[in-house]
């Protein structure tokens, strides 16, 4: 599937970069009125063509971006991923010509959305590495849709860390913003250059 640039100015990138407990992370959109709908189509209706959508002007600029690291998503629970027959996260980025690895998954039931800020600096206790993994010496990018606090990409940082990884990256689809926050900046030379012209 690829997306018309009709629908596609729907989207608006962002292309932030910002640090996560000195971690290095790429933020491709504000969570938005857009982004929350696709999703909610995607996961909530099981429209697995939406999939690509996100990401498909971007695959090859990904691909650059982080050559040579292996892509891990965030873990989901395992009966959602059976229920809605596949894991949106895995669909989403696994477009991008990278190799993708399932390195951690979740060990209850918990959705973020339900969490209070201080619960949802516990998510790493409901938060295991798959058995017998070594990534010793790996280049690791951490992926997902959305990033609220950051508490689920700080805890699956240090898992990947505690198994060897050599260098961790986070790449996030969406993150939530403050809605008194000037979010007036918008994406770098490469949107320009990539994204369908209006």
């Amino acid at each position: 599937m690829h997306i018309c640039s009709e629908c596609f100015r729907e989207f608006t990138p962002v292309f932030n970069n910002i640090k996560l407990g000195g971690i290095n992370v790429l933020l491709i959109y504000n969570y938005d009125e857009t982004i929350r709908d696709k999703l909610y189509r995607l996961k909530g209706c099981r429209d697995i063509e939406l999939a690509p959508v996100f990401l498909d002007y971007f695959l090859i600029e990904l691909a650059i971006r982080f050559w040579g690291y292996i892509m891990v998503p965030a873990p989901s629970w395992h009966e959602d991923d059976e229920n809605r027959e596949f894991n949106h996260v895995v669909e989403i980025f696994k477009r991008i010509p990278l190799r993708m690895q399932k390195a951690l998954i979740k060990t209850e039931n918990v959705k973020q959305a339900d969490l209070h800020f201080a619960e949802r600096q516990e998510i790493g206790k409901r938060i295991s590495l798959v058995e017998n993994l070594n990534l010793t010496g790996k280049k690791v990018l951490f992926v997902d849709d959305v990033m609220t606090t950051g508490a689920t990409a700080k805890a699956c940082v240090g898992l990947l860390k505690q198994a060897g990884a050599k260098s961790v990256k986070i790449l996030v689809m969406s993150k939530t913003v403050e809605p008194k926050k000037n979010n007036s900046q918008k994406s770098n030379v490469f949107f320009h250059f990539f994204a369908p012209h209006k």
